[in-house]
């Protein structure tokens, strides 16, 4: 994507932080400088700059753990970005989730999950009551089963580990998430959550395979240490994600809306958790329209929030 005059300053500054902070920590500093390069003309490379870039500068993530990173770069990957997440690893190694300095020991806040149905049967139905076919039938059964009250609904049944992709969950506050619904009519609920949370999904099993979404409401209280997400927990393997990092404000990252118009809200990861999932509740949301993302506005919102700490 080309920059702007404007937008080529702010990157030639989200540059120099890695050249200066990052790079010289490496072994091999030379394969980090030519890595850099190939970043800048890397299909979301300029995302994944001001991701590192602000988790450095805001004290996220030591230096330290994206200079062992890019040592084990592979230059012979003709994409930086994608050389990156071959660095990390899929999924990355413990040390690098959940490992930002920005965490909660314990909330006030109850969490809630956003999932696409089909998610929460692969991994949380299907594992306790061993078959659940996609038909629509079966589908069907499980949205009124598990997600048919009004106010709520638990699952007693339900013993499987509480996982998300690389051992760690995204959530938000219940009270984020309701300001969510707020905003949308019933049957716009699903597509609002689609674009508000970044989540950018376009198939699903809702109607004619659209995203259908449904939410986990956690306990008021859970074991698990909560953290600000940092670049290292979200996959850079295909572009095209909505993910920003962000400064040290409220303990809470934030997302960033597909179309640019959505509200931000509040992000935190957490491990896995044994919590028995009997206590957790299930709320349906709905069907999701495609979206038509914006990605102009995803990175002009990524130099905005690498920017207001450069300039501290």
């Amino acid at each position: 994507m080309a920059l702007s005059p404007d937008s080529t300053a702010v990157w030639n500054s989200i540059r120099s932080i890695i050249a200066e902070r990052v790079i010289p920590l490496m072994a091999t500093p030379d394969n980090g400088i030519a890595w850099l390069s190939a970043l800048e003309v890397a299909e979301d490379g300029h995302r994944l700059g001001a991701c590192i870039a602000i988790d450095v500068l805001a004290g996220a993530i030591d230096s330290l753990y994206f200079s062992a990173v890019l040592d084990k770069i592979d230059l012979v990957i003709p994409d930086a970005r994608h050389s990156f997440a071959k660095a990390v690893g899929e999924p990355p190694p413990d040390t690098l989730i959940c490992a930002s300095r920005f965490c909660a020991d314990h909330s006030d806040e109850t969490y809630v999950r956003v999932l696409e149905l089909s998610t929460f049967i692969e991994f949380y139905v299907r594992p306790t009551y061993y078959k659940v076919p996609f038909d629509p039938e079966d589908v069907n059964d499980v949205r009124e089963d598990f997600f048919g009250g009004e106010a709520g609904q638990s699952w007693p049944d339900l013993t499987v580990e509480f996982s998300g992709t690389f051992g760690r969950v995204f959530v938000t506050s219940l009270t984020d998430f309701e300001a969510v619904l707020n905003d949308a009519a019933y049957d716009r609920r699903g597509t609002v959550v689609n674009d508000a949370f970044g989540l950018n999904l376009d198939t699903g099993v809702g109607t004619d395979n659209h995203p259908e979404f449904v939410a986990v409401k956690y306990p008021q209280a859970i074991e698990e240490t909560s953290h600000q997400p940092t670049t290292f927990d979200v996959s850079w393997v295909y572009p095209g994600a909505f993910y920003l990092s962000f400064k040290d404000l409220d303990l809470w990252g934030r997302t960033q809306s597909c179309t640019g118009k959505g509200r931000q809200v509040r992000e935190r990861v957490h491990k896995r958790t044994v919590d028995t999932m009997a206590r957790f509740e299930g709320v349906y949301i709905g069907v999701s329209e495609r979206l038509s993302p914006d990605r102009a506005q995803l990175l002009e919102e990524a130099f905005v929030r690498a920017s207001e700490l450069i300039d501290q």
